[in-house]
Order: structure tokens, then C-alpha cells, then sequence
């Protein structure tokens, strides 16, 4: 008998991505949607806004509830006594991702979950990214040089003496910050800018880097056991988006590593030296000839739908390792490179300006493959599609009375 599945997050496309996957195998699955936005809102229910995930024909159940450790946690263990065995959490966000692995003493009896040696808090003390690029630079993997991490200091002015212009800003944990941080400063006037917006978050230190030229931009999927991992391949991002959605792949192609590369193999020993079992995602790029490490995540990315368009089941893997089931008869290899998009990202490119309607069509036509538009399950992207026109609408609407 086949476990049964909850996935939760906030990020639609990840949920929809893993429920497709494990649905598809006949898993049994439910959704917990954890988010600061209602997506039963009237506002957005007169609208037709409906949640996509929900519209799924392999979601089971849906649930909403708002982002905060204590209700997620309740409502979890309240839920669980409900099922006749221990539920695989799938966790599509940093935010859940840490609630699930600070809380793994009191969730262990009714579940299966993504950890590092079972130790509560590991996961989130590895989501430090200052501490995830010293582990690369210590196997060999590039990194760029780091000038300080502030957090909330006074006197910040003297922390950042030897800084370079232009340098490069962020999180140095992402769930405790935000994508505003994550900017690019040309001078002491930028870089202050970040450092008071980062003040009016909780303990939210900022990494100061710097800047490197980004020549391509590249994403890891992988699988790991706490020992070995399933990395099938790369994805080459051809479009990223800017401003609000920095650094999300809006369109790019998966394909397979040449054979005994050496950034797998390094990649491949982080994690084993991490000992993380779950599903990951590795943000890297290019600078020259040069990889460069950027980031690790520990679930799995909005582009994860990719591998399963390449014939690679990334989450039933993580689902049969966490049971004790096997899953060495599983495919690892990709069939062929494919070309995929985020249909929402290139819509969130168009309403932000970014790209015109021209080059959005131009980007679907393009792709082999959606990470909404599926034929095996087309409800969401109906939806979809009913949300792209007023989108249209509404951008043609500005541009009218900009006109006038």
C-alpha cells in the first residue's frame, strides 16, 4: 500500500508540480496551501481566482491556512491522526520547509520528512548561505568573495570599508528576509538603502559579495538518501526574471550532465557532507569560463516539473526512501534535453513590463513543455489561461490611459 502524501507551501507551481508527479504514480494526495494570502478571498473569488493546485485531478484535498509555525504544526498533528499510517510531508518552501524540520520531535510519530540525520534544526542552521559557500569553497567549487554580513549593525559604515562598487546584496537566510534585498549596489548609497529595508525584518542578516558578471545562469534537481544523490542533469536558464521575481527561471532546457563531470561529482559530495535527504535544488552561474556556486535549497525548485518532463519521478524517489521502500529499479536517466517554461513567470515578466505581449507568446511557442499546461491534467491551466486575460486586459487598460 502506497503512503499517503501532503504537500505544503506557498508556491503554487512547485505544489502542482509534485502533486502531478506522485499522482500520476497513484499516490493518495493532499494539499495544505501555507500563505499569508487567502486564496479564498471574495475579492478574488468574484474574479474567478481560483487556487490552481486545487483544480488538479490528483489533488485529493485542499486546505488553507495562514504561515505561522504554531497553527501549521496543530493543524498537522490534529490531521494526522486521521490516517491509518505515517504521511510523507513534502515541503515546497524555505518557510515550511523550516517549520517541518524545527518541529521534528513532536511530527516524527505521524510522519516521513525531508532532514539531515534526523536532527531537528539542522536544515535550517544549512540554509545559511555564508555557511553553504564555505562547504563549496572547501570541495573545490568557485564562490565569490564575501565582504561582510551585517545585521543590524551601527556601525555599519566601518563593516563595509573594504567593500568594491558595484557589489551584490542578499538574505543571508531566505526565510528571513526578502527578493527587495537581493540587489546589485553601485555605491554607499544603494548599499544603505538595503541595509535599512533589511532592519525592518527580525534578524535578518544581509551578505554583502562581490559582484560578478553573469555570463549564464544554470539550476541543479537532485534527489538524495543522506548519502548519495540522483542528479540527472542541469537546467541552462535562457530567460530569468528581474525586479520582484529576481533570479526565477522563467524559461530554460534541461539536459543531461556529460559524462564524470567534475562539478557533479563535487556537487554530489556537498550534499553527502551536508547529509541532507530530500529533494534539493543548487542555483549556480557563470562568470567567464568560471561555474560559480550561488545557492542551495532544500526542496525542490519551481523548475522541478522538468525532470519529470525528461521521464526522471525526482519526488516518488523521496517518497519510496523516506517509507523504506526501494527505489533502485527508478529511472535516472534523462530521454532527451528538454525545453521547458514557467508559465507564470513569463506572465509575471509581461504584467511587470519586462517583456512585451510579443515576446511572452514568443516564449511559450518556443517551449516543448509547461509546468501548467499539461494534457494529463488540463483543469489548472484553464484556469490559467482565464487569469492570463485579464492580465491582458488589465495591462492594455494602463497602457490606454498612459496613452491618453
Amino acid at each position: 500500500m502506497k503512503p499517503p502524501v501532503l504537500v505544503l507551501g506557498s508556491n503554487f507551481i512547485t505544489i502542482l508540480a509534485i502533486v502531478r508527479a506522485l499522482g500520476s504514480c497513484d499516490y493518495q494526495i493532499s494539499v495544505l496551501r501555507v500563505t499569508d494570502e487567502d486564496p479564498w478571498d471574495i475579492r478574488k473569488m468574484l474574479l474567478g481566482l481560483k487556487p490552481f493546485e486545487k483544480s488538479s485531478r490528483f489533488t485529493r484535498e485542499y486546505q488553507w491556512i495562514r504561515a505561522n509555525e504554531k497553527t501549521v504544526v496543530e493543524w498537522l498533528l490534529k490531521n494526522a491522526k486521521r490516517e491509518n499510517e505515517k504521511v510523507v510531508l513534502f515541503p515546497t518552501d524555505d518557510r515550511t520547509a523550516a517549520i517541518i524540520d524545527k518541529n521534528q520531535d513532536v511530527l516524527r510519530a505521524f510522519f516521513h520528512f525531508p532532514h539531515i540525520c534526523n536532527s531537528p534544526g539542522k536544515v535550517v542552521e544549512w540554509m545559511n548561505k555564508s555557511r553553504q559557500k564555505e562547504l563549496a569553497r572547501k570541495i573545490g567549487i568557485p564562490v565569490a568573495q564575501e565582504y561582510a554580513v551585517l545585521n543590524g549593525d551601527k556601525n555599519w559604515e566601518k563593516a563595509v570599508s573594504e567593500v568594491c562598487y558595484p557589489c551584490f546584496s542578499k538574505p543571508e537566510i531566505s526565510i528571513n528576509g526578502h527578493k527587495s534585498l537581493i540587489r546589485e549596489c553601485h555605491n554607499e548609497k544603494d548599499l544603505k538603502q538595503v541595509i535599512e529595508k533589511a532592519g525592518k525584518y527580525s534578524d535578518c542578516p544581509v551578505m554583502i559579495e562581490e559582484y560578478m558578471r553573469i555570463d549564464a545562469e544554470y539550476g541543479i534537481l537532485g534527489f538524495s538518501n543522506g548519502k548519495e544523490s540522483v542528479i540527472p542533469g542541469i537546467v541552462e536558464k535562457t530567460l530569468v526574471g528581474s525586479d520582484s521575481h529576481v533570479g526565477v527561471t522563467v524559461t530554460g532546457t534541461y539536459r543531461p550532465f556529460e559524462s564524470d563531470d567534475p562539478l557533479k561529482n563535487k556537487l554530489e559530495r556537498m550534499i553527502a557532507e551536508i547529509g541532507f535527504t530530500g529533494l534539493f535544488d543548487i542555483d549556480l552561474y557563470k562568470n567567464g569560463d568560471t561555474v560559480y556556486f550561488n545557492e542551495l535549497n532544500f526542496r525542490l525548485g519551481a523548475f522541478g516539473f522538468a525532470s519529470f518532463h525528461a521521464g526522471i519521478n525526482l519526488p516518488e524517489m523521496l517518497v519510496l526512501c523516506l517509507s523504506g521502500r526501494d527505489y533502485g529499479d527508478r529511472n535516472r536517466l534523462i530521454r532527451k534535453p528538454v525545453a521547458c517554461i514557467s508559465e507564470k513567470a513569463n506572465l509575471d515578466e509581461f504584467a511587470s513590463g519586462n517583456i512585451n505581449w510579443e515576446t511572452y507568446l514568443g516564449n511559450r511557442k518556443r517551449a516543448e513543455y509547461g509546468f501548467i499546461e499539461w494534457e494529463q491534467d488540463l483543469a489548472p491551466f484553464r484556469l490559467f489561461q482565464k487569469h492570463v486575460q485579464r492580465k491582458k486586459i488589465w495591462n492594455d487598460l494602463k497602457h490606454f490611459i498612459h496613452r491618453g
